[in-house]
């Protein structure tokens, strides 16, 4: 089977998935966050604004921006529609607040019901072989892609596969309590190599 594939879920991304989604149209929504954030963005949600009045004017009858909101309504618009539940007073603006809006369209993707992939984001203390991938087969649900973002306290950002980043001996110490234990052994490393 063939799928559209759609780069970046940002309000544009978003609408295409979501319309695409409800005509039975497979497709694949790429987003990079949460594994490569932004300093602008500071969740992982799909269509996540960085203004609250990134939509400008909402006067749909001396602007053209407010045109294309109206005709966007018309056409049943998921960004419109999150847009117009997450309204904030603004004059002729169409403000909104930016978390329940971005959290409106990530509901509203997620729970398309023609959408074959969605994103869970799990945490484990200790893992074992493959037990993410059994906990969701017990569960009914297919693993078709993993991506660790972290290894417990350490954030792998924007590291590349297989790269390697040293973690400074002050972090080692205080994750794991062992700042003697680890100063004699780092101490008694350098002795040896002399």
């Amino acid at each position: 089977m063939r799928h559209i594939h759609i780069i970046g879920g940002g309000l544009a991304g978003c609408e295409a998935a979501w319309q695409l989604a409800r005509r039975n149209v497979e497709c694949i929504l790429y987003e990079m966050r949460p594994q490569i954030m932004t300093e602008a963005h500071v969740t992982s949600n799909l269509a996540e604004l960085v203004c609250s009045n990134s939509f400008r004017s909402d006067d749909s009858t001396a602007n053209a921006v407010g045109v294309l909101h109206e005709e966007m309504r018309r056409c049943d618009s998921l960004i419109m529609k999150a847009a117009d539940t997450a309204r904030l007073p603004a004059g002729s603006a169409l403000a909104v607040d930016r978390h329940l809006f971005s959290e409106s369209v990530e509901e509203a993707i997620t729970e398309e019901k023609k959408a074959s992939n969605s994103w869970l984001r799990l945490s484990l203390r200790e893992g074992k072989n493959r037990e993410i991938r059994r906990v969701m087969s017990h569960i009914g649900l297919e693993v078709s892609r993993l991506i660790r973002v972290s290894y417990g306290p350490f954030h792998l950002g924007n590291l590349p596969r297989g790269g390697l980043q040293e973690i400074p001996a002050s972090v080692i110490e205080d994750q794991t309590g062992s700042g003697k234990k680890f100063k004699a052994a780092r101490s008694r490393s350098k002795q040896e190599k002399k």
